[in-house]
């Protein structure tokens, strides 16, 4: 059965499925603890804030000192493979693929090397 207390709450803050779900779990454990102070604004804005980041870079995600989120899946720097590259070249263009295949063997050419992409010529 679903508990429809609270449904309020959860619409008005969690923009997401993820976030819903999370925020429907916390506010459950917090009644079963016995809670009676119910969480401020700021707080459920930032419970789904952080529920939606983890369900976007991973259950382990990890941030900055100033509170980015660091990409660590496939794709995410130093983990690139030639579909990452395909797909720049598909959606964001020719130059964007070759800033990025440039990029990628100035900083790491065993990389590039390995994953087939071609050394293209310095630009003068």
């Amino acid at each position: 059965m679903v508990d429809t207390r609270r449904v309020d709450v959860i619409e008005r803050y969690a923009k997401s499925g993820a976030a819903a779900t999370a925020l429907r779990a916390e506010l459950k454990r917090r009644d079963e603890l016995g809670l009676d102070d119910d969480p401020t604004e700021q707080e459920l804005v930032d419970f789904c804030a952080r529920a939606d980041a983890l369900n976007c870079f991973g259950f382990d995600a990890k941030q900055t000192r100033d509170g980015k989120w660091i990409e660590q899946g496939i794709g995410s720097p130093g983990r690139e493979t030639a579909n990452h590259f395909a797909s720049i070249r598909k959606y964001e263009g020719q130059a964007a693929w070759e800033r990025a295949v440039r990029a990628l063997w100035k900083t790491n050419p065993d990389r590039a090397r390995k994953i087939g992409l071609p050394e293209l010529p310095r630009i003068a």
